[in-house]
């Protein structure tokens, strides 16, 4: 398709081409089903539909506490990690046990982030298990068990 010779940047701001045949405003009002059958039809779908949207909003209120628990586990570990007095004798020690608190702090966020890609393509149970194993294994227990003091 050749462009205009003279494009107008002002075109998307003026209504004056809503007459336009390119415009998709959806169906007429007037526009439904004739028959029995395809009422019929147009009604299991809704309720099919109800259905599932139900099944992904709870689903996606799941997640969305799977969720604020992960961001909770890592405020956890930020404040387990700030306050634990650890410290290696001599410099790779050091770095070692700085690297491995950092690796404490980001991995909730990671374990999110791994199993909604992961599990893109599963069901909702697949999801939410691997979600329910993360919270188990991925709690600050230093924080949790009353290590620091």
């Amino acid at each position: 398709m050749a462009r205009p010779d003279d494009p107008d940047d002002d075109a998307a701001l003026r209504w004056d081409d809503v007459d336009d045949a390119s415009y998709d405003f959806g169906p007429a009002p007037g526009d439904e089903p004739e028959t029995a059958a395809a009422n019929a039809a147009a009604e299991t779908g809704d309720a099919g539909r109800a259905a599932g949207e139900r099944g992904r909003s709870a689903l996606l209120v799941a997640t969305s506490v799977f969720g604020g628990v992960y961001l909770m586990y890592t405020v956890g570990w930020i404040i387990g990690v700030a306050q634990l007095p650890l410290s290696g004798t001599d410099l790779l020690q050091e770095i070692t046990y700085q690297f491995a608190e950092f690796l404490a702090i980001i991995a909730a966020p990671m374990w999110f982030v791994a199993t909604m890609v992961v599990s893109r393509g599963r069901g909702a149970v697949h999801r939410l298990g691997w979600l329910a194993v993360g919270t188990l294994v991925l709690a600050p227990w230093p924080f949790l068990l009353g290590v620091i003091r």
